[in-house]
């Protein structure tokens, strides 16, 4: 038992982050930083 849990537990976890992890796409700080300069951008465009 490593770390204090079951390897069983252990490889339960690891299997679900797998999965989880394979659907869902992470954004960078670069990426959000461009989104938020593009939706600025837009926005000002809007109110002028």
């Amino acid at each position: 038992m490593a770390a204090g849990i079951s390897p069983e537990l252990a490889e339960a976890t690891a299997e679900a982050f797998k999965e989880v992890s394979g659907e869902v796409e992470l954004a960078t700080r670069i990426e959000l930083r461009e989104l938020e300069y593009r939706l600025t951008i837009r926005m000002g465009a809007m109110f002028r």
